[in-house]
């Protein structure tokens, strides 16, 4: 007769930890997303920018922002949401459970969604 085995949960659980957080930071699904076409529109002043960046934030308007990837390869992407302002020159873009953080550069374009 065979003797069942036996999972101790102390055993298992740094094993499992370890494959889901890898799984998380894991950058192939990105790598893999396909690219949307996005039509670039026309870069604003960066006086216009800083002056619609106050009023979104002041009043609470929900933005469609064009931003440019803080690295070099990417693509240009629409994010739609709400803005914070989180130092001199950065700023955090939500929507439901979307947040990204983007710094003043990367913003091509603003207008208010509403």
């Amino acid at each position: 007769m065979q003797q069942p085995k036996s999972y101790s949960l102390f055993k298992e659980t740094p094993q499992l930890l370890s494959r889901v957080i890898g799984q998380l930071f894991d950058d192939e699904p990105i790598r893999q997303r396909q690219h949307t076409d996005v039509t670039l529109l026309k870069p604003q002043p960066a006086a216009q920018r800083r002056q619609f960046l106050r009023q979104a934030i002041d009043r609470h308007y929900r933005v469609l922002l064009q931003v440019v990837p803080a690295g070099s390869d990417g693509f240009p992407e629409n994010i739609r949401g709400y803005v914070k302002k989180l130092g001199q020159q950065k700023f955090l873009i939500y929507n439901h459970n979307l947040i990204y953080a983007v710094s003043f550069d990367q913003i091509r374009y603003i207008i208010h969604q509403d």
